[in-house]
């Protein structure tokens, strides 16, 4: 909970293509993490989460055509 309201996150898979890429947050964030989807067990993310993020990365490393 945050000031009284369900805490709601965020996640964006994606594919880096630019690691010198400078990240700008807003005022309302604190902090950002870029993590390879087997990682994101170590951050309480719940199975089906993390087991949906290995499948979405396997799937864009194979079909890396589609990126331009």
């Amino acid at each position: 909970m945050v000031n009284g309201k369900p805490k709601e996150t965020t996640y964006y898979l994606a594919i880096l293509l630019n690691k010198d890429e400078n990240i700008i947050l807003s005022e309302e964030h604190t902090d950002y993490s870029w993590i390879k989807s087997e990682q994101s067990n170590e951050y309480s993310l719940s199975l089906s989460l993390h087991d949906l993020m290995i499948n979405a990365e396997e799937y864009l490393i194979n079909n890396s055509n589609l990126i331009q």
